[in-house]
């Protein structure tokens, strides 16, 4: 079951509260922007979309870039180099 991060006003909402190092990310490339796009709870993933293309680890980088901005937080990938789901560790 996928839960959607959008509040009333239709825009999404980050998760800029969490307060555990690691967390798990399932990322959809070539995307029209990068955006939070939900939480699989089955998963127990965020959902995040990112414009780059999967290849040259473009994706990875532009995905700590964005989730560095919209945490305030130093993002960095622990596993999940070369697959969709990654868990991210934040310091």
């Amino acid at each position: 079951m996928v839960t959607n991060l959008y509040n009333r006003s239709h825009t999404p909402c980050l998760f800029m509260d969490i307060k555990v190092p690691t967390f798990r990310v399932i990322v959809k490339p070539h995307a029209k922007q990068n955006a939070i796009e939900g939480f699989d709870t089955q998963r127990n993933a965020y959902l995040v979309s990112i414009k780059a293309e999967p290849r040259d680890n473009k994706a990875n980088i532009a995905l700590v870039k964005f989730l560095s901005r919209e945490l305030h937080k130093k993002v960095t990938i622990r596993s999940g180099f070369t697959g969709k789901e990654k868990i991210i560790e934040t310091a």
